[in-house]
């Protein structure tokens, strides 16, 4: 079963399980933090509107 986790909390490691996002992602992601939603994760280069709707119905993090 997959845990929820807080997008500002997220280690690179749990960063990492989430669709379209591997290690290099994972890393932007940590790095422009703080998110205040999960809306702006298509900041991160690669990740269009396409990937970030997959990261949320994932159901893994809560902005």
């Amino acid at each position: 079963m997959r845990q929820n986790w807080l997008l500002n909390n997220a280690t690179v490691e749990q960063l990492k399980e989430l669709p379209n996002v591997g290690p290099v992602r994972a890393n932007q992601i940590f790095d422009m933090r703080p998110w205040s939603g999960t809306q702006e994760l298509s900041r991160v280069s690669g990740l269009g509107a396409a990937s970030v709707r997959n990261i949320e119905e994932s159901g893994s993090v809560c902005p």
